[in-house]
């Protein structure tokens, strides 16, 4: 077999990320079954996955040089091992099944997700050519071609010319890993009842990922290996290594076994008498990556970003659900600003290394999004006044309630221009929608189509920003107040077939700034959304980050938002609408509102 790839480090890239996928996806699709809630599941992720990568970095670095990994910008480690880890990993793991009190039954199904993702993450180094086996005249020895690290090797140790195509046969060391993993998770899987306790299914299916590391080394070409040629009675020293770490985890296995009765209740984490919890983790979490953001290189910080971000965004919205009634909710969510604003310079550390930022100052930009959310209304009629006189009168009315759904789509066009602070945008958007009004509990519906243009210019100096634009055609405002004494349950929205829009902002935008927005708001602004105020930063970025908190009018949900700029070309934006606080009665499964868009940048200048 020959492999003579382009590029081969870029196989490498895709599966290594493609392997965090699978663990994340597999892990939350179980887990969701299982009732858990999504950011206990992004929160355990992000912990597995910041513990696994920085335990392969760290165990191929010298102990002397671990100082030098501390608050670092630059990547001067490229080394990594699996065996490494594996075991930093497991100690995450524990962690956050203490903090985040998941069930030791949960627990038992990463005994074959973690082998299949280690299995995924092998195919990248079969492509790439690295960790390679020994030479060998087998018939499904493996041939790599220049610029490969077999190639190269082979050639420093005089086995072939440098005007060789091809390396010499080697053993498909990572293939059979593939085998292995697969094997063990089959195995370990199908033997998990014989286990009385969860965690000697977890560590017996370790020390057999060991044990055949073991074997597997035998194959391998030390020269391929960051842990070197060095021997110590005829074993290199990665093999004792790998040796005493499958017998510790086979002793461990056998003390929990001999131990009475099945896994012991959870008990939360403690230190001291403190009791960690979910925003503590986070916290720890966020630290953690930004002291040690040296060690990562780009792929990386993506296979660590797809669960860590999401799990400190929903947090956030978990913390402000619990406590949408709390009086001093706001002051307490700044504690959030601490991880949000470590994890902003990871961001920013992963644009220097990899060369994304470019000093742009005209590009185009699409957007594409959608709005979906619903909203109630109390209808009354059937007025009916009582007393007189001087006695005085009142009204009483009969109440229904009116449920309304809505969902917009939309898509939009624009150009900008930035030179230095200064940033001109000026572009259109269009957008079609629905919206459906019901009786609750009563026969009774009304539908419309909505659709719109939306023209706008918009001008951001460092200190101020201002907007104006317009929107035109079948518009609809859910009116601000309340009809009386008419049961036409269509009144409750307005149509309009005109809406300008207006841009306010002052403050510096990259630290802090207050904003207002009459309109403004992609993909539409209706029916409920088109009014707000908010407060916000740019996380020490630049104009294509910001997180922001504030409040629509006139009903007054709150809301938070968040944009950022994924790679050079791609961005995303999200904004969620909290529940209302209505002055009548709802049901219980009422929900907020969602707004998200893609943005794609192009044409750079």
């Amino acid at each position: 077999m020959e492999i003579t790839v382009s590029d081969p480090s870029n196989y490498f890239n895709l599966f290594y990320v493609l392997a965090f996928v699978f663990l994340a996806t597999t892990v939350i699709y179980i887990g969701r079954k299982k009732g858990y809630r999504i950011e206990q599941l992004l929160t355990l992720l992000g912990a597995m996955s910041l513990a696994t990568i920085f335990g392969s970095r760290i165990v191929t670095v010298p102990i002397n040089e671990w100082g030098n990994l501390l608050f670092t910008d630059q990547v001067y480690f490229l080394d990594r091992a699996a065996s490494g880890g594996i075991i930093f990993g497991l100690i995450s793991l524990y962690i956050a099944y203490r903090v985040l009190k998941f069930s030791p039954r949960f627990l038992i199904h990463f005994t074959w997700i973690v082998p299949i993702a280690l299995s995924i993450q092998k195919m990248g180094c079969f492509l790439n050519g690295c960790c390679y086996g020994t030479p060998t005249d087998a018939s499904w020895g493996v041939h790599y071609g220049s610029l490969s690290q077999p190639h190269y090797h082979h050639w420093f140790n005089n086995k072939i010319d440098i005007a060789d195509p091809m390396s010499l046969g080697v053993h498909p060391v990572q293939l059979y890993e593939i085998v292995a993993m697969v094997l063990i998770a089959i195995f370990v899987w199908k033997s998990r009842r014989y286990w009385k306790k969860t965690w000697s299914a977890l560590l017996f299916g370790l020390a057999l990922i060991y044990s055949a590391r073991f074997i597997t080394e035998f194959f391998r070409d030390g020269f391929g290996s960051q842990f070197g040629t060095e021997t110590w009675m005829g074993l290199r020293y990665i093999h004792w290594a790998l040796l005493m770490m499958g017998i510790l985890l086979f002793i461990s296995v056998t003390f929990l076994e001999k131990g009475s009765g099945r896994t012991a209740k959870i008990k939360q984490l403690t230190f001291r008498g403190f009791k960690f919890g979910a925003l503590d983790l986070v916290i720890s979490l966020a630290l953690i990556t930004f002291a040690f953001r040296g060690v990562f290189s780009s792929y990386e910080w993506w296979a660590l970003w797809i669960t860590l971000i999401p799990a400190l965004i929903l947090t956030i919205l978990r913390y402000l659900h619990i406590h949408s009634r709390d009086k001093y909710r706001w002051w307490a969510l700044s504690a959030f600003l601490i991880p949000v604003w470590l994890i902003a310079q990871t961001v920013e550390t992963v644009i220097y290394n990899d060369s994304l930022t470019v000093k742009t100052e005209k590009f185009n930009r699409i957007d594409v999004g959608a709005n979906i959310g619903s909203f109630y209304n109390e209808l009354r009629s059937n007025p009916v006044t009582t007393g007189g006189n001087c006695g005085g009168s009142s009204t009483t009315y009969t109440k229904t309630l009116l449920e309304t759904e809505y969902g917009s789509w939309g898509a939009g066009y624009s150009k900008v221009k930035r030179s230095g602070a200064k940033e001109t945008t000026w572009g259109v958007n269009g957008y079609l929608g629905s919206i459906e009004s019901s009786l609750i509990d009563t026969v009774g519906t009304f539908s419309r189509n909505m659709w719109g243009i939306n023209p706008y210019i918009k001008y951001d100096a460092k200190w101020y920003g201002v907007g104006a634009g317009l929107h035109a055609g079948r518009l609809y405002l859910n009116k601000e107040e309340e009809p009386k004494g008419d049961d036409d349950f269509d009144k409750f929205i307005e149509d309009k077939p005109i809406l300008p829009e207006v841009y306010l902002r002052f403050g510096v935008r990259k630290y802090f700034d207050v904003d207002y927005n009459y309109g403004f708001l992609f993909p539409s602004p209706f029916p409920t959304t088109y009014q707000r105020v908010s407060i916000g930063t740019g996380l020490w970025q630049d104009n294509d980050y910001s997180l922001r908190f504030g409040k629509f009018f006139p009903v007054g949900d709150e809301f938070i938002s968040a944009e950022a700029l994924i790679t050079k070309n791609f961005g995303v934006k999200f904004m969620y609408i909290f529940k209302d606080d209505y002055s009548f009665e709802v049901p219980n499964n009422s929900s907020g509102k969602f707004l998200m868009s893609l943005n794609y940048r192009f044409g750079h200048q």
